[in-house]
């Protein structure tokens, strides 16, 4: 009887071990694919930087109002900086895409500039890159969204609290 009492505790030893590796490990996963999908916003807001200084040159030379322009050098400048997370982030980069918006519309209006082969290739580059924006970011938030619902789900709250994986902030911006 005593045997079997030894057993049935090393039993269900062996199994909550088990499962706190495997939650364990779930959490670490979740958590690297949240560094991944942040690593690739950060690439592709970085290739639309990059670019906004050869936009912004096309433009002036073919543009007589450079107010439009001032706003997405600040916007950009704006963006560029040090984040306080990623929602704050996602703020900052909504606020250059609606001046680049702003800009790419009244470039409409402007048949020089529509016409020019390096502002269409830009253009088009721009648009590119917010797609991959759109696209990182959706795995990024798909992927805060696993971690942060396995967080608050008990028994893996647990888990999460002793190994202090923290709440991750979602990007929110329209590219």
């Amino acid at each position: 009887m005593r045997t079997a009492a030894i057993i049935a505790i090393a039993f269900v030893l062996v199994v909550l071990l088990v499962w706190l590796f495997v939650t364990h490990r779930s959490f670490v996963t979740l958590r690297n694919l949240v560094q991944e999908g942040r690593r690739r916003i950060d690439l592709e807001l970085n290739a639309r930087y990059g670019l906004i200084s050869d936009f912004v040159e096309i433009v002036a030379a073919h543009s007589k109002d450079t107010r439009p322009l001032e706003d997405v050098i600040a916007a950009r400048s704006a963006a560029a900086g040090p984040a306080s997370g990623m929602a704050g982030r996602g703020q900052r980069e909504d606020a250059l895409s609606r001046a680049i918006t702003r800009v790419l519309t009244l470039s409409q209006h402007n048949g020089n500039l529509s016409s020019d082969e390096s502002f269409i290739a830009i253009r088009n580059e721009l648009a590119n890159i917010s797609a991959r924006i759109n696209e990182a970011s959706r795995f990024y938030n798909a992927n805060a969204r696993d971690l942060n619902a396995k967080r608050e789900s008990f028994p893996s709250s647990l888990v999460a609290s002793a190994f202090h994986f923290d709440h991750v902030e979602y990007f929110q911006a329209e590219p």
